[in-house]
């Protein structure tokens, strides 16, 4: 779709802030939830953009041992977010085990 090429940032600090720029632009399809926002809101942000059917990029950023980086992998998944980022530096066995868990 071509609603889907534009991932538009969440860089606010709370929910509330979030959820208003998401209603002030309910064509956007597609958000990006970084670490400032998932620490601030926890996994209230995700519920809140799937219960508005958006898809969700999200964008923790995840370096750790690759048991870790698993781990975090699944629950991203089974949160249901569509993208998410990993630092090829975690290594290849890292990377494997996350695609893996997804």
């Amino acid at each position: 779709m071509v609603e889907d090429r534009i991932i538009v940032p969440l860089d606010v600090p709370s929910l509330e802030d979030a959820i208003a720029l998401v209603e002030q632009l309910p064509e956007v399809s597609f958000w990006k939830v970084g670490l400032e926002l998932f620490v601030s809101t926890g996994s209230e942000i995700i519920h809140a953009l799937k219960h508005r059917q958006k898809r969700i990029f999200l964008d923790l950023k995840f370096h750790d041992i690759p048991n870790t980086v698993a781990g975090a992998t699944r629950v991203a998944a089974a949160y249901g977010v569509d993208l998410i980022t990993i630092h090829a530096v975690a290594g290849r066995n890292a990377l494997k085990r996350a695609a893996e868990a997804a």
